[in-house]
């Protein structure tokens, strides 16, 4: 799985770092003994969290079967007559091979580097398909951000446990870390524009001003804490809109919330709040000295804070970083569509963004629809409304009775699948449709498709799509 945020879709130069986590489909991680049923024992490898001994959102890996994963095997040990996985163990004998001139060791990640402007982190991990117990007050938390239907996707695919134990904890050379990233990369699609900018200026802010000229050790600050102060801001309700108007004060909510994070000396995990994220690093003079930095820039008042650092300068007329140009003022919605189709593209699969089935593709994009049917709304719910790609049907597997010789036919010249216009299939279905139910609406619908076939140059249905097309409006005729 891709992480990191390359994924999350920014290109900063010197930063867009790409993750990959690596994870055995024959190994699973539970939580409680009654969910091995929902497994074949003797084929897979199955783990027991034991979190007993250990800090909030790490654990133990008790080993149950053992499978024929040599890694698993060899990193192995006993402790109060149970076995358990090391992660250490485990690290040394997965980096052990990769590493060379050209890779480091990265927390729970080995990181290959190729020059001064690529990095790739990998880890290893365990996969869990159940929701973390630790985590359910989070599910609770959840009543106006995100939406239900983008919890129960996150609580439904699980979380991920990645190598690396608590520096404070009894069993740091043993602990597994418990890895929200999949549960976050969704969260972060969800943001809506003026979030996701927010999230990239504060991203900017700590790259070329916080972690300026510091080494990898000395940056106590992290990208991933600042992603949590955004989380954290958005489900409080803290703003009650975002918006590209209220921008700067948007920045100027989440740089306090770290302010008074680095003052306290507590970053409470997004998922599970009872982990604090600064306890092992960000305390005594380090925590001083970082707190001073910031109340220093916090004194100073944003609009100086943005001048004296150029921030506003070097990033808001750049096309490159994301459209950061809607901090300026004059906004306009060009500049969220322009996003949009960097978004859409980033996806690489053939879209067509679709407004009422009346425009589509984002170069002839009729703007004011666009935003009136989707502006300022998250990329999640601008991808359910405003997407669609060609139907690909599997020509062994029938679906459609009309459809059937033309599977045959394509099969017949060694085509194993169908592609059909999104808009076609949706006017031969309701056609289809009300022949059983309501004939008389069966004939606009029949027009419409006759129309969309007759006289689309390429617009709604690829020009590659044009004879199913034809043969389908010639299907539904008959």
């Amino acid at each position: 799985m891709i992480s990191g945020s390359y994924r999350e879709g920014f290109r900063l130069k010197k930063g867009s770092d790409m993750d990959f986590m690596l994870w055995h489909n024959d190994q699973r991680i539970i939580w409680d003994l009654s969910q091995c049923q929902y497994y074949t024992t003797h084929r897979q490898t199955l783990l027991l969290c034991d979190c007993s001994d250990s800090p909030p959102g790490y654990t133990l890996l008790q080993l149950l079967t053992l499978g024929i994963n040599k890694y698993v095997q060899l990193a192995c040990f006993l402790m109060k007559d149970k076995i358990y996985v090391s992660s250490s163990i485990t690290r040394l004998f997965k980096y052990s091979e990769a590493l060379s001139n050209t890779t480091i060791v990265n927390g729970p990640c080995v990181r290959y580097c190729f020059g001064d402007f690529i990095e790739y982190d990998y880890a290893h991990c365990f996969a869990c398909d159940f929701w973390p117990p630790s985590a359910s007050s989070w599910i609770d938390r959840c009543h106006s951000w995100p939406q239900p239907h983008i919890v129960n996707d996150i609580v439904k695919n699980g979380c991920h446990f990645v190598a690396i134990g608590h520096k404070v904890g009894n069993y740091e050379d043993s602990e597994w870390r418990i890895s929200f990233s999949q549960a976050e990369h969704r969260l972060v699609y969800s943001m809506n524009h003026s979030q996701f900018l927010t999230y990239g200026l504060l991203k900017l802010l700590l790259k070329e001003v916080i972690n300026m000229g510091l080494s990898e050790e000395d940056k106590l600050l992290s990208s991933y804490h600042i992603k949590t102060a955004v989380f954290w801001v958005i489900q409080q309700n803290t703003l009650q809109q975002w918006c590209p108007q209220n921008l700067l004060e948007c920045f100027w909510i989440c740089f306090k919330l770290i302010l008074k994070w680095v003052y306290e000396g507590v970053c409470p995990n997004f998922f599970i709040p009872q982990n604090n994220m600064f306890l092992s690093k960000v305390h005594g003079e380090a925590q001083y000295s970082l707190f001073n930095k910031l109340y220093g820039m916090y004194k100073k008042g944003l609009a100086s804070f943005l001048h004296e650092h150029s921030i506003m300068k070097n990033h808001t007329n750049n096309p490159n970083n994301h459209n950061l140009s809607t901090l300026s003022d004059d906004y306009s919605p060009d500049s969220e569509i322009d996003f949009d189709k960097q978004v859409f593209c980033r996806h690489s699969m053939p879209t067509l963004p679709i407004l009422d089935l009346n425009h589509c593709m984002m170069d002839f994009i009729d703007k004011d629809s666009y935003m009136k049917a989707v502006g300022g709304q998250s990329l999640s719910t601008k991808m359910r409304k405003a997407l669609a790609q060609d139907i690909q049907l599997d020509n062994k597997i029938y679906y459609i009775s009309e459809l059937i010789p033309e599977q045959q036919s394509a099969l017949q010249n060694n085509k194993a699948h169908l592609y059909i216009s999104p808009f076609v299939m949706l006017h031969m279905l309701e056609i289809l449709c009300y022949r059983h139910v309501d004939t008389m609406r069966a004939i606009p619908a029949l027009y419409e498709l006759q129309t969309l076939v007759h006289y689309d140059q390429g617009l709604l249905t690829d020009l590659k799509d044009r004879d199913i097309s034809w043969q389908i409006l010639g299907s539904v005729n008959r």
